[in-house]
């Protein structure tokens, strides 16, 4: 279970880098999620384990496909006899045949067939779970991404007015409508807090 959470950690950490680091040309979230299933390992061993069981459903389907055997045979011989009258023989064999199986009951490949058939259902259904998985951990991390922009700019705006706000008390302390406490004591604390 933990190395299950160190492994999704990871990928939340990928997911993240992808989103920050990404291309010029991914500019929206469908470019970035299209991104993460190239790049998802979770995505990847799922649709890896959905075309493994298609295949295996092929290959058990096969069992009971028609077996269509074709062959030819062909012998020479010649016989040379020479003990007091010479007597050669030469004959030789064709043959040639088709041999077709078609299996009527073999109840093994229909249970292999049918143990296929689930497993296929069972990696599609696992594959589009995978898949909404990956779409969520995506958007997740894109609106992330986003928020935190959104705060970054608001804690900069914040900083510029804070810092146009010390400004301002320092004009009116030299003008003479603020008195020193003013300066001291209260403009600073804001900047002190948007630093933090």
């Amino acid at each position: 279970m933990y190395c299950l959470l160190v492994l999704g950690f990871l990928g939340f950490l990928q997911l993240h880098k992808l989103v920050l680091y990404r291309s010029p040309l991914a500019a929206d979230l469908l470019d970035i999620y299209q991104e993460a299933r190239l790049q998802d390992s979770t995505y990847a061993a799922a649709k890896a384990e959905y075309i493994a069981a298609q295949e295996i459903l092929t290959q058990s389907e096969a069992l009971m496909m028609t077996d269509a055997t074709f062959e030819i045979k062909s012998d020479w011989n010649r016989i040379d006899f020479d003990c007091t009258r010479s007597f050669q023989k030469d004959y030789g064999s064709h043959q040639a045949g088709v041999v077709i199986t078609q299996p009527l009951l073999r109840t093994e490949s229909d249970l292999a067939i049918e143990i296929a058939k689930s497993r296929v259902s069972k990696s599609d259904v696992q594959l589009a779970w995978v898949e909404q998985d990956l779409m969520l951990r995506t958007a997740y991390a894109y609106f992330d991404v986003l928020l935190k922009r959104a705060n970054l700019g608001a804690i900069r705006s914040q900083k510029v007015a804070v810092a146009e706000q010390l400004e301002e008390a320092k004009r009116n302390f030299l003008v003479g409508t603020a008195t020193i406490t003013c300066l001291l004591y209260t403009s600073p604390s804001p900047r002190d807090r948007t630093r933090s």
